[in-house]
């Protein structure tokens, strides 16, 4: 009786540790992602947003990239399509002035769509497109 009792609280230690270290595990590789996620959110901390505003033409399926500073703003757009499709653009936009993105540029804007904007002194801009 004594044999199966101690085999019976071996075995419920064994599969004990056992769980314990896949939790373990586990909490590892939540913190990992977290981790990745703060580093990328600090890379922009302590930067002001980026001036610009967007908007889009009625007809033609343009975007209208607005710079509301006083200063000429040096900005990388990527544009994402739904099917991979990714482009960038330099836009080098005057202070309140405006540059636009569309068909004469091989790309009319559609739902699905992601617009990133870029400066090194500003944080990044997402625009997800419905």
């Amino acid at each position: 009786m004594r044999s199966i009792f101690s085999t019976v609280l071996k075995t419920a230690a064994v599969t004990s540790t056992s769980v314990l270290a896949a939790i373990i595990f586990a909490g590892f590789l939540i913190f990992l992602a977290n981790y990745a996620h703060l580093t990328q959110l600090q890379a922009g901390l302590g930067k002001p947003g980026l001036p610009i505003s967007v908007g889009f033409a009625r007809h033609g399926g343009a975007a209208i990239f607005k710079n509301n500073s006083g200063q000429l703003l040096e900005v990388q757009a990527t544009l994402t399509s739904p099917t991979n499709r990714r482009d960038r653009y330099e836009l080098v936009i005057p202070s309140w002035g405006a540059k636009e993105i569309g068909p004469l540029d091989e790309w009319t804007f559609l739902g699905g769509q992601r617009i990133t904007l870029t400066n090194t002194n500003f944080r990044p801009m997402k625009i997800d497109l419905r």
